[in-house]
């Protein structure tokens, strides 16, 4: 085969240096062969169109093969004697006969970049020919060259591209060149666009422990063809995977995918285009050819910010002081068998959620670090982690799982955030040191036991949202002296603030019902005053409030008497047994008991 063809060698460089803190994918190399020009000149048989200069079809998808000595057509087709005639080929018969037109859009539907498909033109002037006439074809689309994989110098990890996505505008017009020589011009369709994928079939290998950083740089032989769009928008959706110790602890595939944008690319046909994401990549004569492809020239390069997520799902730090950076988890259940050894936990930006007791009785933890990619932490999560004593939970967790700290009994701090609806039960039960709380307005209820034992509590805000106290909720916070039930609140719990100091307590006037026990034990309490939207008063109430001598109530005195609760006369299961209450102040006078 006869060929002028430089195509076919492979023009290697160095790599580019990457900066020790930067982490670049490379889609492009200097000089590169392409698999476009393989397409004409190393295959044994293509597909031309030929069309004339006022678009009239010349021959179409005529099938051509090489014979030894030049590229012949099955069937003969002669020169015209006036005009031109321009001519489109491929490697893909289906190519060039998918369009209606004498000039087809060369990006058909079922256009998959595959490595394989390109499109290259010739125009030819009228005339004697010689035989073979040396037809050269230019590129007319513009290629972007895919290298998928870079080394993270700082750490020990490998940062690989299994997956490129692009959407590019994939209609236009060609214009063909007025000779052979030259390339003609697109006019490009911005509106309309295709996507174009490469996903889970990165082939290659990388070796990051190389001596050179050129043996360090993984390249591919992938790359897209596309119409060379000036105006318009290049749109990637990089899919990667972080690899450390030949495990995958990072996966920004599917959904996980960063997408960047190059506006404007303004490509030329028959150029390579380097796009860096930067992490932190004749008359009666028998129509013959010899074939002679131009080579790709060199385009652009540019780097393009990907956003940069934290690597890892899960990093530990073990109370016999082994470097964090060799134990990294992809999940939770992994710390099952050595919980009682964990002394600091970070938790990566991978995960949004941290699972139902996945911290559980960690009782040597004593740091967590949460990032704001989680939104939710669960059952349990960190119950009984003795140890702990401050935990900052960041602005995107909405919701935090009963029980969640409980038996945290050196907790001092902890942040409820803004979105957060519920303090679930058991929340900070026995978080025994905890001296303060803020609630968010978002908190819509507060659950059983949210924050029974806490006896270092002190002062805690019910914001106006609230709605509802759950049993048990404050029962044995020895320390809480003072606490102001907003309006909100229509409904307290059993036992809700039983074994506290509180001194005097004013029940919202939304609230219908004392359940049993509210006030049990709550030797300090002197003064108490109930709306007359209260209808019921459950046993033993004011149990043993030896201080409590006497009720402010907001009705009258037959009021009173009409609201259900055990009569005096029912010594043991009263509504007011062994408390010191003799006396009830009505608007309208005062009922002695």
């Amino acid at each position: 085969m006869t060929s002028c063809s430089n195509d076919d060698e492979m023009l290697n460089e160095s790599a580019r240096v990457i900066n020790p803190n930067e982490i670049a994918f490379n889609t492009g190399q200097k000089g590169i062969s392409s698999k476009s020009g393989t397409t004409v000149t190393s295959l044994s048989d293509f597909y031309v169109r030929a069309s004339t200069s006022d678009d009239e079809v010349y021959f179409d998808g005529e099938h051509f093969s090489y014979d030894g000595t030049a590229f012949r057509s099955e069937t003969d087709h002669y020169w015209p004697t006036t005009g031109t005639l321009n001519f489109y080929a491929s490697n893909q018969q289906e190519a060039l006969t998918a369009g209606t037109q004498a000039n087809p859009s060369p990006i058909v539907d079922d256009y998959e970049c595959d490595g394989i498909k390109d499109w290259v033109t010739a125009t030819v002037k009228a005339g004697e020919k010689t035989i073979p006439y040396p037809l050269t074809f230019q590129h007319v689309l513009s290629q972007i060259k895919i290298t998928a994989e870079a080394k993270d110098k700082t750490q020990d990890l490998v940062y690989k591209v299994v997956g490129v996505k692009l959407s590019a505008p994939d209609t236009g017009d060609y214009q063909f060149a007025n000779a052979t020589a030259g390339v003609g011009t697109w006019t490009i369709d911005n509106s309309t666009s295709g996507d174009y994928t490469y996903e889970q079939n990165m082939n290659g290998t990388f070796n990051p422990t190389a001596a050179t950083e050129a043996d360090q740089t993984w390249a591919s032989t992938d790359y897209f063809n596309i119409l060379p769009v000036t105006s318009g928008t290049l749109t990637f959706d990089v899919q990667y995977q972080v690899i450390q110790n030949g495990q995958v602890i990072g996966d920004f595939t599917g959904a996980n995918s960063k997408q960047v944008t190059v506006d404007a690319p303004n490509l030329s046909s028959g150029k390579i285009y380097t796009y860096n994401f930067v992490l932190a990549i004749n008359t009666n004569d028998v129509i013959t050819f010899t074939m002679c492809m131009n080579n790709w020239d060199e385009g652009s390069t540019k780097n393009v910010q990907v956003p940069y997520v934290a690597p890892f799902f899960l990093k530990i730090t073990f109370i016999d002081g082994n470097d964090p950076s060799s134990w990294t988890y992809n999940n939770f259940s992994a710390l099952g068998n050595f919980k009682d050894q964990i002394q600091a936990a970070e938790i990566g930006e991978l995960c949004t959620s941290i699972d139902n007791s996945a911290f559980r009785v960690c009782k040597n933890l004593t740091s967590i670090t949460i990032p704001n990619t989680v939104t939710s932490i669960g059952y349990q999560a960190f119950q009984h982690c003795s140890s702990l004593t401050a935990i900052g939970i960041p602005n995107s967790v909405t919701s935090i799982g009963g029980s969640c700290f409980d038996g945290c009994e050196a907790l001092t701090s902890v942040n409820i955030p803004e979105g957060v609806t519920s303090i679930q039960s058991g929340t900070f039960l026995n978080c025994r040191s905890l001296p303060s709380i803020t609630l968010p307005n978002t908190i819509t209820e507060i659950g059983d036991q949210a924050f029974q034992e806490c006896e270092k509590l002190t002062n805690i805000n019910i914001p106006n949202s609230v709605t509802s106290i759950g049993r048990w909720c404050f029962d044995g916070c020895s320390a809480l002296t003072t606490i102001y039930l907003p309006n909100s609140i229509t409904s307290i719990g059993r036992d809700a603030f039983a074994e506290t100091p509180i001194t005097s307590f004013e029940i919202p006037a939304g609230v219908t019902r004392i359940e049993m026990a509210t006030f049990r034990d709550c030797a300090s309490l002197t003064s108490i005053t109930i709306p007359n939207s209260v209808t019921f008063i459950g046993n033993e109430a004011f149990y043993r409030c030896s201080s409590l001598t006497s009720i402010n109530y907001g009705g009258t005195m037959q009021q009173w008497n009409a609201i259900n609760k055990r009569p005096e006369s029912d010594y043991y299961h009263a509504w007011n047994y062994k408390s010191a209450i003799t006396v009830i102040h009505c608007t309208d006078g005062d009922i002695e008991i």
